[in-house]
């Protein structure tokens, strides 16, 4: 680390923590965090700072700002809407209707109260999936930082047609606010059909730079339509008059059926899978990533996510919220507490990394100079700032799933957001 003295005229921020959670050192007590325009330039032990003159940030627990690596903010007006506990099938069949019904205003509301709970949860980066222009609008005007995935359902013709169309229109547009990139969500194995497979096969091979990530393997409904063609997915889609993606059942797993279509090449992240073929796991090594949502796991009461086995595997884990139409919460922290509590074989340092390090190892996140995910020189000045429910001297598990622990304050660049 630099001296002190060698930056002491240009220092803007002092972040003083009793606490604060450092890359590669765990958690360093009685911390000083120096930022000079949004960037950290050092850390010291506080007592190196006395002399220094300039604005002081006290904390008492500093970790790097969390990352929520998949979430819909476009659906927090849902919150309650839709039924929990419930067969997949049954809930989708539930959203179909909200989306039909819902208005434009009520999505932009939705996105705007969503926004708000990230930053309140201490979410400094997002990783979001919508389809609705004005949820971009809003993310660009928020303080997040942001990759935006647009999400494409398209079964017949016409509808890959409209959708490729937006799409290509939105990625033409400047990025506005901190986007960090945009990208593709083509939604599902089940709602993409065939002539939108084939746009997205060219569209990707021309734009391999494009971040792209597929809900796959989430539901055993889904397993059992690709695996046979039936179940009670196959007959949601025909009751509502929806052709299928595909003319017969592939026979396979959602990752085999990918990779079947030629589309796996270029998928960077899997949201959910849950239900994981022999070999999965390690497809989605670093720079990949796969997203464990736990709110949404526990709302559909679903069997117990095969943590410790893709972990083993290699796999480059993270956590997301989801969304409130399947869950109650946008924060990071819960869902670090519901992780915690699924998961007891996972250290506090784990845990912590599957909402910052983790995530920022993904391909889109990775390239991003200066990092996020990490307290270290020459990082963004992005904080969550907590009150330790145990005090700081606890272990740091202990601290996280301590019902007392909260975030008390939410920083991007150096500022306060929340």
């Amino acid at each position: 680390m630099a001296s002190c003295a060698a930056v002491t005229d240009s220092i803007e921020i002092i972040f003083e923590a009793r606490a604060a959670y450092i890359a590669g050192r765990g958690l360093m007590h009685d911390a000083a965090v120096l930022v000079r325009g949004g960037l950290i330039v050092d850390i010291v032990p506080r007592s190196a700072t006395a002399d220094l003159s300039c604005r002081r940030v006290e904390t008492e627990l500093l970790l790097p700002g969390f990352i929520n690596a998949h979430c819909h903010v476009e659906y927090s007006h849902l919150r309650g809407c839709l039924p929990a506990g419930v067969p997949f099938p049954d809930w989708l069949a539930a959203m179909y209707d909200a989306k039909r019904h819902g208005t434009d205003e009520d999505f932009a509301a939705g996105a705007r109260e969503g926004v708000k709970q990230l930053l309140a949860g201490g979410t400094t980066t997002v990783v979001d999936s919508h389809s609705r222009p004005a949820t971009a609008a809003i993310l660009a005007e928020s303080p997040l930082r942001y990759v935006a995935l647009f999400e494409m359902i398209g079964l017949d013709d016409a509808r890959a047609e409209d959708a490729m169309g937006l799409l290509r229109q939105r990625l033409a547009a400047p990025s506005a606010g901190r986007c960090i990139a945009s990208g593709v969500n083509p939604h599902a194995p089940y709602t993409v059909g065939p002539a939108l497979r084939a746009r997205l096969r060219e569209l990707l091979g021309e734009r391999p730079e494009l971040p792209c990530g597929w809900h796959l393997a989430e539901s055993e409904a889904e397993m059992e339509m690709l695996a046979s063609g039936a179940g009670p997915l196959a007959d949601f889609l025909d009751s509502h008059g929806l052709p299928r993606a595909f003319e017969t059942a592939p026979g396979c797993g959602a990752v085999q059926y990918l990779e079947r279509e030629g589309l796996l090449a270029s998928c960077d992240a899997a949201f959910h899978l849950n239900f994981p073929a022999e070999g999965d796991a390690a497809v989605f090594a670093p720079p990949r990533l796969i997203v464990h949502c736990p709110g949404t796991h526990r709302f559909f009461a679903r069997p117990p996510f095969p943590m410790w086995k893709m972990l083993s595997c290699g796999a480059n884990i993270a956590l997301g919220t989801d969304s409130l139409a399947s869950g109650e919460s946008l924060s990071m922290l819960k869902q670090l507490r519901l992780a915690a509590s699924a998961f007891s074989f996972l250290s506090g340092v784990q845990l912590l990394d599957l909402a910052t390090r983790n995530p920022a190892r993904w391909r889109p996140l990775a390239a991003l100079k200066p990092p996020v995910g990490i307290i270290a020189p020459g990082a963004c000045a992005d904080f969550a700032s907590l009150t330790a429910g145990p005090g700081v001297l606890a272990d740091l598990r202990e601290i996280l799933v301590h019902p007392a622990t909260r975030v008390a304050a939410t920083f991007i660049a150096g500022e306060q957001v929340a």
